[in-house]
């Protein structure tokens, strides 16, 4: 419940009209890309790409001996 009012029955949803929202959702990804949006996506790509690189380091790391950091005065 949100607010008093039932939103999710059975694990349905009692306020959406789901076939409404999928045509609507499936009109909008019908729709070419724009420019920008293109961009977006080729940065969203490399940038998970580096993320993956640095988590697998990140991995590797753990496997060895415990980092202890010290500071700058050390």
């Amino acid at each position: 419940m949100i607010a008093g009012a039932v939103v999710l029955r059975d694990g349905a949803p009692t306020r959406i009209d789901q076939a409404a929202a999928l045509e609507e959702l499936a009109a909008r990804m019908r729709v070419p890309l724009t420019v920008p949006e293109k961009c977006n996506h080729r940065i969203g790509l490399v940038t998970a790409e580096h993320a993956r690189a640095v988590c697998a380091d990140d991995e590797e790391a753990a496997l060895g001996e415990p980092f202890h950091g010290g500071t700058a005065r050390d």
